[in-house]
């Protein structure tokens, strides 16, 4: 009986011992897995992190290049404004010049309506010298005549 105890009491010392290498076993294993779980967890986190601040320079870079948009879109708006300005006064340059090319031509005209009018004088005290100059030829026959 004894011996039997003895066998029982080593069978189940056995099985403990066999139960208790499965426990270390897979304690072992658990262990290595956390190890795993934490070093994944670790290198999600440094991704992660990694992705935060590529977005986050993505984000800069965008909002530099809009900045720079902006300053362009200015810098064109500025230029049409003045090639508008630039193009206002040359119209009314041309307006002034065109206004003035009118009245110009109107005195143009009016001289030479003037010189017109001063032709048919000069033909009138032609005439009337060619006159005065027969009508003292006659004087002067009638004073030689007398």
């Amino acid at each position: 009986e004894i011996a039997k105890q003895e066998s029982d009491g080593r069978e189940r010392a056995d099985e403990a011992e066999s139960r208790a290498a499965e426990r270390q076993a897979f304690a072992d294993e658990s262990k290595t897995l956390a190890a795993q779980v934490e070093e994944a967890r670790e290198k999600s986190a440094a991704w992660v992190e990694e992705s935060q601040a590529l977005d986050a320079s993505l984000a800069e870079d965008a909002a530099a290049e809009e900045v720079r948009h902006a300053a362009e879109k200015e810098e064109l708006a500025a230029q049409v404004h003045e090639a508008r300005d630039m193009a206002a006064a040359r119209a009314e340059d041309a307006e002034a010049h065109a206004a003035e090319s009118t009245n110009l031509a109107a005195q143009v005209a009016e001289l030479r309506a003037e010189c017109e009018q001063l032709k048919g004088v000069a033909e009138a005290l032609k005439g009337e010298a060619e006159l005065l100059r027969r009508e003292g030829e006659a004087l002067k026959r009638e004073v030689e005549g007398v």
